[in-house]
């Protein structure tokens, strides 16, 4: 029923996309885009305003780059009420900033020492 309900939530920008599954909702926007990140979010907040209660405090950012960033790499702004994080589990997969696999394997070895 979720997805059903949220079917008229779109991401605004055309290279910006939003992933929907099973009482998730996950939106990814490049570093060169039509749309910012904080519109996206605004357009988000807005949506749910007249249709769910968006919950802030499991709401989280993540900005990916690669293992080494370069100096001249600049990190946006945080968003209003969103928690910036070095990494994310998302749909069982543990996904880290900085590209690496590293902490998925580590739970995953850590899952089957325990079996």
């Amino acid at each position: 029923m979720f997805l059903v309900y949220i079917a008229d939530l779109k991401a605004l920008g055309s290279l910006n996309t939003s992933i929907k599954f099973a009482g998730e909702y996950t939106f990814t926007v490049p570093a060169v885009s039509d749309v910012s990140v904080e519109l996206e979010m605004i357009n988000i907040k807005k949506w749910s305003d007249d249709k769910l209660c968006l919950n802030l405090d499991k709401t989280k950012e993540i900005i990916f780059h690669g293992p080494h960033p370069s100096k001249l790499c600049v990190t946006p702004p945080t968003l209003c009420d969103v928690e910036r994080v070095s990494s994310a589990k998302l749909l069982g997969i543990y996904f880290i900033d900085k590209m690496s696999m590293s902490e998925h394997i580590q739970h995953t070895v850590s899952v089957f020492n325990q079996r």
